[in-house]
């Protein structure tokens, strides 16, 4: 189920509970005095945002949230690593559904990270999209590979067009759904095993078959369908992300052999 945590006329302001520790890099996440009051307590209690979290209240103002009219679309953000040194991947995680893709990267530096985001950027625009609308509010953790901060926030005018927030040190409990697609990434490739070998391709293929895995959280669909349905099968295309069937799907290391 979708969450819809808006207060009733509060769109097109985006609420979302995530806060505490939870803030811009050097700053808290306290709440600017001209940010709306848009949050309904008892919906996001409802739906226990607050305790899942635990990180307090924060409010974010985005008035140019263009695809959902309700604020449950952010994205977590991580860094999955392969052999010390060597390639890694960068994972998006839309948290409404689970739906995760993975850049793959040939090291773990901000200035890798940025160039792939950039290219990310490019391919939505050249499809008519804009990434601030599939990317509202992106949530990471304080890998320095994401210290280009303007990077993710600004768009090719330079016009901020997402908001990017930290979790606190060592707290990856802060961000759980791409946390959890992880373990399903590690049943076909486990801990420890190197990216050297791997393709842009070989990741998608990877993450095809964990979005085509259906969860019972979805009412028996997967990550691929509702985000299919929502975006469109060319948006999922974008990111490399295609259907597999459901007795097709392999979730073991079988899948790379």
């Amino acid at each position: 189920m979708i969450p819809e945590i808006f207060a009733a006329g509060a769109a097109p302001a985006l609420a979302k509970s995530l806060a505490g520790g939870v803030g811009r890099r050097g700053q808290n996440a306290a709440v600017p005095e001209d940010f709306c009051d848009v949050v309904d307590a008892g919906a996001l209690q409802a739906q226990g945002i607050n305790q899942a979290y635990g990180f307090g209240t924060l409010l974010v103002n985005h008035p140019t949230f263009g695809i959902f009219g309700v604020a449950h679309a952010w994205v977590e953000m991580d860094t999955v690593i392969g052999r010390v040194g060597g390639k890694v991947i960068l994972t998006l995680d839309f948290t409404f559904c689970n739906f995760q893709a993975g850049l793959l990267m040939d090291n773990k530096t901000s200035l890798e990270a940025a160039h792939k985001i950039k290219k990310l950027k490019a391919s939505l625009a050249s499809a008519g999209l804009r990434f601030g609308d599939l990317f509202p509010v992106i949530l990471t953790d304080n890998g320095g590979e994401f210290a280009n901060v303007d990077a993710f926030e600004r768009d090719a005018d330079w016009q901020k067009e997402t908001l990017l927030f930290f979790c606190d040190p060592y707290r990856s409990s802060q961000k759980p759904s791409c946390e959890k697609n992880h373990t399903m990434f590690r049943d076909i490739v486990p801990s420890g095993s190197s990216f050297d070998d791997f393709s842009q391709d070989t990741v998608n293929l990877i993450f095809s078959h964990v979005n085509s895995v259906r969860r019972k959280s979805l009412g028996g669909k997967s990550p691929f369908e509702v985000f299919a349905f929502l975006f469109g099968l060319d948006t999922a295309a974008i990111f490399g992300i295609r259907s597999i069937p459901p007795a097709d799907v392999i979730q073991s290391p079988k899948l790379l052999r």
